[in-house]
């Protein structure tokens, strides 16, 4: 299927070009033949909140494009420094990876109707949509290691500690579902049983005064956050590779377990699972066939 491809897209759209962060982009992806408008689907990338970027992404958003017949937005956001000078300034760091790609959904569910209109002062004006453009009330997402955690964090309800303003209540109507692969979740957890990530941990999380890893990182957890209020109707997939060994089982289960809870009372089948058919390595799990058999099957919710 032959597509339309907007490529770097600004989406941070109050700020004029001279001032707005490189790493606050998109990549669109949009069919070209189709006789109405697409579902958009987000995918948010992972990389430790610190590395990664979405031109790693784009054949597998033509592929998923392609065969399920979407528009595809992956998203970039700004990194957390490997090493940051002692004297550095504004550092990036938790919730602002989040906040980001709330930022980015913000502006593709407005982009339809916000496309149209002359921009406002300031503001960087927005490229016309390709084809049809896609249905800004069909919006599925999905978010890989820690990009899983990132949309956790804006699906679910953090508790009210940090700086991250709430989704939008029509981005959450709009939201079919959310697809949680590879992810890292419980943040305690992780770093009892892999150490050495508090290498990549403590920059995007800060440091644990008590030298403790719960009594600081236990609230970044997703797997004890609330279910949001306006969400409740949202299809969950957490997927896991078994051979991923970079993220072991105990961070799917986790996820899962707390899911089915928050959704006991919602009806059944809002959460769902599958971690025994994807064999892939941590990294390449999401070019398997199966991964897009499953992303298929989110695009029923």
């Amino acid at each position: 299927m032959s597509l339309h491809e907007l490529l770097d897209v600004q989406y941070d759209a109050s700020a004029n070009a001279g001032g707005s962060h490189p790493q606050r982009r998109l990549d669109l992806f949009v069919p070209a033949t189709l006789e109405g408008a697409p579902a958009l689907l987000v995918y948010v990338h992972g990389g430790a909140w610190r590395a990664g970027d979405k031109s790693e992404h784009a054949e597998l958003a033509r592929k998923l494009a392609g065969e399920h017949k979407v528009a595809v937005a992956v998203v970039n956001y700004r990194l957390t420094l490997r090493d940051p000078p002692p004297d550095a300034k504004d550092l990036i760091a938790h919730p602002m990876h989040a906040m980001d790609v709330l930022q980015a959904i913000e502006f593709l569910y407005s982009w339809p109707a916000e496309g149209r209109r002359t921009p406002k002062a300031g503001e960087a004006p927005r490229p016309e949509l390709p084809g049809l453009g896609f249905d800004p009330e069909q919006l599925y997402f999905i978010g890989h290691s820690c990009g899983a955690h990132i949309l956790a964090t804006l699906f679910l309800h953090p508790p009210a500690l940090f700086d991250l303003p709430p989704t939008p209540a029509p981005i959450l109507k709009a939201a079919r579902g959310v697809l949680l692969s590879e992810g890292i979740y419980n943040i305690t957890r992780l770093l009892e049983n892999f150490p050495s990530y508090i290498d990549f941990i403590e920059p995007a999380f800060g440091r644990s005064t008590s030298g403790e890893s719960d009594s600081k990182y236990s609230i970044f957890s997703a797997n004890h956050y609330d279910l949001r209020e306006g969400a409740e109707h949202i299809v969950w997939w957490v997927v896991h590779s078994v051979n991923d060994d970079l993220v072991d089982m105990d961070q799917p289960e986790l996820m899962f377990d707390s899911l089915e809870v928050l959704t006991e009372d919602e009806g059944e089948g809002l959460v769902r699972k599958d971690w025994d058919t994807l064999s892939a390595d941590h990294y390449k799990v999401v070019d398997e066939p199966r991964f897009s058999e499953i992303v298929g099957e989110l695009l029923k919710a």
